[in-house]
């Protein structure tokens, strides 16, 4: 199976709504006088988060933050826009924690001095959802996305693309806990009413069904899911961060297809262009797929043990990323003929995937399975 986590572009739907809201509040104060410099910044910071820069996008928006901490005050709206999205660029750069512990602060202070309708506490909890289900706390991760769609404006632009991120993370929160069939039907639906409301070449639309065409990945459709990004791949223009993402997706599909040599070249191009730490893993744990589809064993070892070791420090021990390395690590193990190693190595991941997903989860019942063909195998 595929590498789980297919929602693209939450954090540049973040970053699109702070741009939009700020450049919008501080452009019309800048027609009744000389414009502020925040508002010119901001359309660096869009520019650089457009391109996939988000190392200069962070320095930029934390000197955003001191300007305007300086003249409106630490808990202004505007002041909390910018600073959600320094955490999301700190959740860019691979700091989960940072950026957590960055938001809850920056919730804190929005529950203070804001409402729940304000664009800055939306802002935020989009955000948190975003690095909760990344890091897997989805209980949590799925009541932020609730709040969002609770009180989000329809007739806000920026708080509805806000809202798409928030139904797309839902699903995904959906799939990660085995239920993939409402996981579809919700993408579905959320691509009837972009396609419906902005047109089928929108940005939203185009990121929804590349969110589908991940979950279908992880499904075992990949034929269904190249088709889609096929399509997408030619309408991504100038956004770094959707051409990333149909790159990731389409190398995940061609090893489900078993068309390794696409997909090194989807990942390679990931690679060489992109930053985003999570993205980058998802493309070496692909690699190290590529490498054991090819027969090179002892390649494919040396990669997934070194994915496996960077998923302990990002995500810890019992995430699901880190169990599907370990898994694959385990399949590595039977193919090189140490049966014996191989039966222990399933038999721990399959422990630790009914305590953590569940023994009904999807991943649990596959874990049974290859258990019980290790077992098999041992015994011959």
């Amino acid at each position: 199976m595929g590498f789980p986590g297919f929602v693209p572009g939450w954090v540049w739907l973040v970053a699109a709504g702070v741009g939009a809201v700020v450049s919008w509040s501080l452009g019309r104060r800048g027609a009744r006088r000389r414009p502020a410099a925040p508002v010119q910044r901001s359309g660096k910071l869009r520019e650089l988060t457009e391109s996939g820069q988000w190392a200069e996008a962070e320095t930029l928006a934390r000197g955003i933050i001191s300007t305007l901490t300086m003249t409106r005050g630490p808990e202004h709206s505007e002041t909390l826009l910018f600073r959600v999205f320094a955490a999301a660029a700190a959740f860019e750069a691979g700091r989960l924690v940072e950026a957590e512990r960055e938001l809850e602060t920056v919730l804190a202070d929005c529950v203070t001095g804001l409402t729940e309708r304000d664009t800055a506490t939306i802002s935020a909890r989009v955000a948190m959802t975003g690095v909760l289900t990344t890091m897997g706390c989805h209980a949590v991760a799925d009541r932020h996305a609730e709040l969002v769609l609770q009180h989000s404006d329809p007739a806000s632009t920026a708080q509805q693309g806000l809202a798409c991120a928030a139904r797309q993370l839902r699903a995904h929160i959906r799939a990660e806990l085995g239920d993939t069939g409402a996981a579809e039907a919700q993408l579905r639906a959320l691509i009837d009413e972009c396609t419906e409301r902005s047109g089928a070449l929108a940005s939203f639309t185009l990121r929804s069904r590349c969110s589908l065409a991940g979950l279908l990945v992880d499904s075992g459709r990949a034929e269904e899911a190249i088709a889609i990004l096929t399509e997408i791949a030619g309408h991504t223009g100038s956004s770094h961060s959707l051409r990333m993402s149909v790159h990731r997706r389409l190398g995940d599909a061609f090893v489900e297809a078993g068309r390794p040599a696409e997909a090194e070249r989807e990942f390679q191009a990931v690679l060489a262009a992109d930053t985003t730490r999570v993205r980058l893993l998802g493309c070496r744990f692909g690699l190290a797929r590529v490498a054991a589809g090819r027969g090179l064993l002892e390649e494919a070892t040396r990669r997934h043990e070194e994915v496996l070791a960077q998923y302990r420090d990002l995500l810890g021990e019992d995430h699901r990323h880190t169990l599907r390395s370990r898994f694959e690590l385990a399949d590595l193990l039977a193919r090189q003929g140490r049966a014996a190693e191989s039966v222990a190595a399933h038999r721990a991941v399959l422990y630790a995937r009914t305590r953590v997903l569940g023994a009904e989860h999807p991943d649990t019942a596959r874990s049974r399975a290859a258990l019980a063909e290790a077992e098999r195998a041992a015994t011959d």
